[in-house]
């Protein structure tokens, strides 16, 4: 299983709806249905709010049409509870398209969008879920055999089926979910065995650590199944884009490398470039400066993000500003420094490992491939703390 970076250099592709602020992504778009020729099953990794969800909407899945693929794209926040149904529904809204004498693509990227609108506003933050419930055979036996006729029904148009299951690493959050992977791998290992090559997937996640979870773990369903890469940040030809539209469409100068020093300040979110966006075409503010400021503001007021911080307990926030400062974490300093810094009289290696093992699950940091060594995996916490640190200086 590869783990590598994909393409960043934009080409034309159409988007979804004409959004004039859509920077178009076709040269990695292009490179993943490359790499499709060659493997079945791929897995990109971005952290929240990156544009994973958006590439795969409006840039991969208008290129794949023309590759002759019927891209399904289920989100499983869409039904964070039995995402099961939220694969389900996916393929029955496929079906529905293929019924018609002619495919009405337009219609069907533009609905394709709207699936996402339900839980884009989420934007990577920790699905609250009301209770897990067992999922039945029966349910597990429908999208099993709904997947395998719409594989059958687009062969008939002379198209392949491109799964595109967004935030996949939800299925390895909770031991209810079990079934469901399981069920889901033998109905695609099924297909890829007695029609190969009319079934391709791409699996999206926002966090490493459950992913990997779900696709390396030796005892996991999907076990070396996938070739994984990772979705890599918009580069300045991205915020070069973003000036000109300001420009054509607001009538509004601002320098390109100033926007880039923002954009990199924001952690290359595209997410808070369109707050930005928002703010200097509302008016809100006439100056790159102020609407910066703004939208860095919004972020140090924000209530959610403040409560997931105040949520965690004294060791684990000691401990995410420690991975934060890319310090070790068991040195004898260290854990003087953390104990001192939870009030505490000692901390043990068992606690400092339970913590970590706490933020990892909610995703906050994450291992890397060097052993002992972890790192932020939700940059827009650390840009709140930056910002909570500032306001105090």
């Amino acid at each position: 299983m590869s783990t590598q970076a994909v393409g960043t250099q934009a080409v034309g592709t159409q988007a979804v709806g004409k959004d004039p602020w859509h920077y178009p992504r076709g040269e990695l778009a292009a490179h993943i249905l490359q790499a499709l020729t060659l493997v079945d099953l791929i897995a990109i990794f971005a952290p929240r709010r990156k544009g994973k969800t958006w590439f795969v909407l409006r840039d991969l899945s208008p290129a794949s049409i023309q590759r002759h693929y019927l891209p399904v794209y289920a989100s499983l926040w869409q039904t964070p509870d039995k995402p099961h149904l939220a694969v389900i529904d996916a393929l029955t809204r496929a079906r529905v398209l293929l019924a018609k004498r002619r495919l009405p693509w337009s219609d069907y990227l533009t609905k394709l969008s709207s699936v996402s609108v339900n839980v884009a506003g989420l934007g990577g933050a920790s699905v609250a879920r009301s209770r897990e419930v067992e999922v039945t055979a029966d349910e597990l036996g429908a999208m099993a055999a709904r997947l395998a006729e719409l594989v059958a029904e687009a062969g008939k148009r002379q198209r392949r089926v491109l799964l595109l299951i967004d935030e996949a690493q939800h299925l390895a959050t909770s031991a209810v979910f079990d079934s469901t992977t399981k069920a889901l791998t033998t109905a695609i290992e099924g297909l890829r065995a007695t029609r190969a090559g009319t079934l391709k997937a791409v699996f999206t996640g926002s966090s490493r650590t459950d992913l990997t979870a779900l696709l390396e773990h030796q005892n996991a369903a999907f076990y070396h199944s996938f070739d994984r890469q990772e979705l890599p940040d918009l580069d300045s030809g991205y915020t070069d884009f973003v000036a000109e539209q300001l420009q054509r469409l607001g009538q509004l100068r601002v320098s390109r490398e100033a926007l880039w020093q923002t954009f990199d300040e924001l952690h290359r979110s595209p997410y808070f470039m369109q707050a930005l966006i928002r703010e200097l075409m509302l008016k809100r503010e006439t100056t790159l400066d102020g609407a910066r400021n703004r939208v860095l503001q919004d972020l140090r007021d924000s209530p959610e993000t403040a409560g997931r911080w105040a949520a965690l307990k004294p060791l684990e926030k000691a401990i995410f500003r420690r991975v934060e400062a890319g310090v070790s974490l068991y040195s004898h300093e260290v854990m003087n420094t953390l104990a001192e810094a939870t009030g505490r009289d000692a901390v043990t290696t068992g606690q400092v490992q339970n913590a970590m093992r706490q933020l990892t699950k909610k995703g906050y940091i994450g291992a890397t491939r060097r052993r002992g060594e972890y790192r932020i995996e939700d940059p827009e916490l650390k840009t709140w703390l930056d910002r909570q640190d500032a306001a105090r200086e």
